[in-house]
């Protein structure tokens, strides 16, 4: 008794052409989520305040521009950085040389003291409470920098000596910084052993 033979199947070669479709279909797709995901992370940014995103947070410092300037590893949504610029309120520092332009004394001294104490290690900041900007003019954050011991670090550069009250603006320890600055000259810490440290016009001399 002779059967039907039945026909084998056998599998399709996929063309060259759908294998390319293919490989520009999951390329779009990772293009895609990848978008979407950066567009997910600049949104929450975006989305936040300064308060939001740096008010009693820890961060890791990354680089010391001078006595009062540091950088942290947060992205800045305002000031369009890939780090945050942070000045520290309350105080100023004697300004490093640019150019032609010498350093005031004690600048170099100021950044050494801040390198040592926060360089590579993690800060606390905490915003001004009630402040209209949490920024200066260029767009640098303006933040109390607190040490791992609850050391406050613009305390600590006026009580060694390293700086001064910057009085062109009202905060919230300006008494505190006025007194130990008092303590600092009368001790003759740091700069103030100097016989001309060479301070700005604004901060008037008592």
């Amino acid at each position: 008794m002779t059967g039907k033979t039945s026909k084998r199947s056998y599998p399709r070669t996929i063309s060259n052409k759908a294998r390319q479709r293919i490989k520009l279909a999951s390329l779009i797709l990772l293009i895609s989520v990848s978008l979407a995901n950066h567009y997910m992370k600049d949104s929450r940014l975006n989305s936040n305040s300064d308060q939001e995103n740096y008010d009693n947070k820890t961060f890791k410092v990354i680089n010391v521009a001078d006595g009062d300037t540091i950088f942290v590893d947060w992205p800045d949504n305002v000031a369009m950085r890939g780090r945050t610029r942070i000045r520290l309120i309350g105080l100023d520092t004697p300004e490093l040389g640019k150019g032609d332009t010498k350093d005031r004394p004690y600048s170099r001294e100021a950044l050494a003291f801040v390198m040592k104490e926060i360089m590579g290690k993690e800060v606390t900041l905490k915003l001004e409470p009630g402040r209209q900007s949490s920024r200066d003019k260029y767009k640098r954050l303006l933040a109390y920098v607190y040490l791992n011991d609850d050391t406050m670090l613009n305390e600590l550069l006026i009580e060694k000596g390293m700086g001064w009250p910057d009085t062109r603006h009202e905060h919230l320890y300006e008494d505190r910084f006025e007194k130990l600055y008092k303590i600092a000259r009368t001790n003759k810490e740091g700069l103030w052993q100097l016989t001309d440290p060479q301070i700005p016009d604004f901060f008037n001399l008592q």
